[in-house]
């Protein structure tokens, strides 16, 4: 069981792929989204190759690259910069990256899918929790960002996306944000 990130013409999909080994990459697995870090670790695994340039060789691109007089440290620096943002690119030229700041689009969709009656997969509905879970605060609730305090709006929404996914009341997190909710006037000042 595996999930692998599809990308074709922009467009960016994480696809879980039940017949497919997990491949062991080191990450932080309580919060693997932060950053990227899935998706760099698996593209530097597989495309990332280390400069094959010796140390003559950044006199001369020192003066076809740039033209200009730097040392061959800040020559280094920029190559090595360019090679490793290479080996995040993928094959249509697009850099994929989470859009992950704003606290209302995931429960946008979760509420959404309710009313359709769009279902979830278990893996779907899994990873979901996870990432909300991961960005509740000290106080029981959610920012309207990942960088945000505490707000009505994002804790109410992450609040009632959780309780669509099948969380219930009496799991401890839910109940911090319940607590948030009431200490700070209910839902109406949302």
């Amino acid at each position: 069981m595996a999930w692998r990130l599809i990308c074709d013409r922009g467009q960016q999909v994480w696809k879980y792929l039940k017949n497919e080994n997990s491949t062991s990459i080191d990450f932080d697995k309580e919060n693997s989204n932060s950053a990227d870090k899935v998706y760099r670790a698996y593209a530097i695994q597989q495309n990332y190759k280390p400069l094959d340039i010796d140390e003559s060789q950044y006199e001369t691109l020192k003066i076809l690259i740039f033209n200009e007089e730097f040392s061959v440290s800040a020559v280094k620096s920029v190559l090595n910069t360019i090679n490793y943002y290479s080996s995040l690119q993928v094959e249509d030229g697009h850099w994929p990256g989470d859009y992950g700041g704003p606290m209302f689009l995931l429960p946008g969709a979760i509420i959404t899918a309710h009313v359709t009656k769009f279902y979830f997969t278990e893996e779907q509905k899994y990873q979901m929790i996870r990432y909300l879970f991961n960005h509740q605060l000290d106080d029981g609730g959610w920012g309207t960002h990942i960088e945000n305090k505490s707000t009505m709006f994002g804790t109410v929404l992450n609040y009632i996306s959780l309780r669509l996914l099948g969380i219930h009341f009496d799991d401890q997190r839910i109940q911090n944000a319940y607590s948030f909710i009431q200490r700070e006037g209910g839902a109406m000042y949302a």
